[in-house]
């Protein structure tokens, strides 16, 4: 069997490295789909994807896959969606690992079949609730009340996972869905429970220059010592500049920006020194701080609304082990997507690639480090051995 999960290990933890361990003993073989520098938080990823994939990959993963930054950046519908597509396309994966915190795949399952054939009172209830400015979450989670439990559209994992499901029901795809219920910590907790934290509190511990070295494994540990967290406040010139030089016109055609938010953005130019200061005095109740987060880095990289909505386009190999090399054999064999094991290998075009070479470009402004074309410079990870999880 081969299994998958649509991560981000920002950074990899000891949930995660019990994640993994808990796919390894029930299936041959792990593909991480992984986002690559940006995150769905709408910030800069605490260290860079190779960094990152080394890490998966030094605690059981055996092949991991960027996910293009044009999904990483879109909602929890779009990210799933992307991921979910670039899963199927691969043409070998069995089973669709994620986690959730209810851990009850019956229940999820159920409440994605509901949320993918909305009853038209519901739908009108929504819409009642997002023209009185209710953000979409909240106006959805308010809209199902009495269908769907409240825990599983307003808790994070859950939400991503009743996506999951939802994308795979739409694609009606022959992947078997499978959750694990989140191990000890929460998704935003602020303190660790036993030897495992939550990404939030290792990502705070880093920055603050704090050991995290009893949340993460050894192996993991080793490859952030000595190494500085991005730092997202590094584009504050950048961004002020993007939005000084474009019209209203050009921010309104950026992903996910709608209902006259482009005049919104415009405005705090006038009174915001930077992307804090910004995203603060944007966001309103129906606009939360994550999406604007979101919204102003897709203007940054002038990403569309269209392209988020398309099929993944290629497979990116950020690493892989040995037995990972033997499962790109078989992706080769069986996906019509073009594979890119080394960027300056790819002689195509395409639209979400470009904006994948251009995330790269500015995250090294983020950790401090500019190097214009790093991933045109930069190979996959190869670990030549395969780690045993028994």
């Amino acid at each position: 069997m081969v299994s998958a999960v649509i991560c981000e290990y920002n950074p990899f933890h000891n949930g995660h490295k019990y994640q993994l361990d808990c796919m390894k003993r029930e299936n041959d073989s792990v593909i991480c789909i992984m986002s690559g520098d940006f995150v769905q938080r709408g910030d800069a990823a605490v260290f860079d994807k190779f960094i990152r994939a080394r890490a998966a990959l030094l605690s059981g993963a055996d092949l991991v896959i960027m996910l293009p930054v044009c999904f990483s950046l879109s909602s929890a519908e779009l990210f799933a969606t992307g991921g979910v597509r670039l899963c199927a396309d691969l043409g070998i994966v069995d089973r669709l690992y994620f986690g959730s915190e209810c851990g009850d795949i019956r229940a999820l399952t159920a409440a994605a079949r509901l949320l993918s054939d909305e009853p038209p009172e519901v739908s009108a209830r929504l819409k009642t609730l997002l023209k009185n400015g209710i953000s979409y979450p909240s106006a959805k989670a308010a809209a199902f009340e009495g269908l769907i439990d409240k825990e599983i559209l307003t808790e994070p994992n859950n939400i991503l996972a009743v996506e999951y499901i939802k994308a795979l029901i739409r694609l009606e795809s022959k992947i078997q869905p499978v959750t694990i219920k989140r191990h000890m910590a929460e998704h935003h907790d602020n303190a660790p429970s036993g030897d495992i934290a939550s990404a939030s509190f290792v990502r705070t511990s880093i920055k603050k220059g704090c050991s995290c070295s009893d949340y993460v494994p050894n192996s993991a540990f080793e490859l952030y010592k000595g190494l500085s967290a991005a730092r997202l406040s590094e584009l504050d010139s950048a961004l002020l500049y993007a939005i000084r030089t474009k019209t209203p016109e050009n921010i309104a055609a950026v992903n996910d920006v709608g209902e006259g938010l482009e005049n919104r953005i415009k405005a705090a130019l006038s009174v915001c020194g930077g992307f804090a200061e910004l995203s603060e005095y944007i966001k309103t109740k129906r606009y939360t701080l994550t999406r604007i987060k979101r919204i102003l880095l897709s203007l940054l990289l002038d990403i569309d609304k269209e392209t988020p909505k398309a099929a993944p386009g290629y497979i990116r190999v950020l690493g892989m082990n040995s037995r990972g090399a033997e499962l790109l054999s078989s992706i080769k064999r069986l996906s019509s997507l073009p594979i890119i094991t080394k960027a300056a290998d790819f002689k195509g075009f395409n639209k979400s690639f470009e904006y994948d070479i251009l995330a790269g470009d500015l995250y090294t402004i983020c950790s401090g480090t500019p190097c214009f074309g790093k991933d045109y410079l930069t190979s996959p990870v190869i670990i030549k051995s395969i780690l045993s999880t028994t």
